[in-house]
Parts: C-alpha cells; structure tokens; sequence
C-alpha cells in the first residue's frame, strides 16, 4: 500500500517504525547528521514566526486601519489551522509512544512546549494590540464593539439573524 493511501494514524507508525541514526529521521527514513540539525526548520516553530511577521504587519500604525484589523485576523485564522492540523498531529505523534528527535532536533514534546511558549506570546500581544490600540481607533470612528450580552434585544435578534444567515 503506497503511503499516500494510509490514513495519518498508520503513516505515523510507519514513520515511528523507520531506523534513526543520532535519533534524527527524514521523510524518507535516512537519518540526519547531528552536526546538520541546525541546517533544519522545524515547520511549527517557521510558522509561528511567520505569524509573528504577519502581526507586526498589524501593528505598524501607518498600515490603515482596517487592514490592520485584517492582518490580525490572519494571525488568528492561521493559529485555528496550526491547531487543528499541526499541534494535533504533534498530539497524535505523542499518543502514539513516537519519541525521536526530527531532523531539526526536537521531540514531538519539545515541539508542544516550543509552539506553546511562541503562542502565549503571540496570543498577549495580539490582544495587547486589539485592547489597546486597534478598539480604540475604531472607537474613534465611529465603531463599538461591544459584549452580546450588552445588546438590546433588537440588536440581539438582528446579531442573530445575520449570524444563522450570513456566517453560519
């Protein structure tokens, strides 16, 4: 069976099944070289920083507004995807006894511990940013943004049918 047709499950025990050389394997099963881990990306940690960048775009007060808004909201559609995809497959690598070191030198933990870390962070000063900055410009032309539960009931059922309507 080719392992394109495996479910995700089957292709990490294929993976954790693979000989590793210096505990370091590549997609292919050959082993990196100690002295060549620093050579290697961990793509979690790549992506996160490329959040990073993303949010800084969303900082820059000569960006208007609301693009700025809309780089901030990249941030937090792409770390949904980094969590159901990425995080949850480090999760299953886990679950699944897989403890060898990647190609870039970092256990499926270590990787968790690293993405929470950056993510925590991330997170602060993505709010840090909305809290303090991006609300208060709004505010000032002109937009609330207010809690659902401060709504009239009038507003609630306009909030709610847009909701089932446009969003849902």
């Amino acid at each position: 069976m080719a392992s394109s047709t495996r479910s995700p499950r089957k292709r990490i025990r294929a993976r954790a099944a693979a000989p590793a050389v210096n505990g370091a394997a590549h997609r292919d099963g050959a082993a990196a070289p100690k002295e060549t881990r620093y050579l290697f990306l961990n793509r979690e940690i790549s992506l996160l920083e490329f959040q990073r960048r993303v949010l800084q775009e969303a900082s820059d007060p000569k960006t208007p507004l609301l693009e700025r808004i809309k780089f901030l909201s990249i941030v937090g559609s792409n770390l949904d995807e980094l969590f159901m995809v990425r995080v949850t497959g480090l999760k299953e690598q886990m679950a699944a006894g897989i403890l060898e070191v990647g190609p870039d030198g970092m256990t499926p933990a270590e990787q968790l511990a690293e993405v929470r870390s950056r993510v925590a962070s991330l997170m602060a000063d993505c709010h840090r940013l909305l809290r303090d900055e991006l609300i208060p410009a709004l505010a000032r032309h002109g937009v609330s943004v207010v809690a659902y539960a401060a709504l009239e009931e009038a507003q609630r059922a306009r909030a709610n049918d847009y909701f089932r309507e446009i969003v849902f």
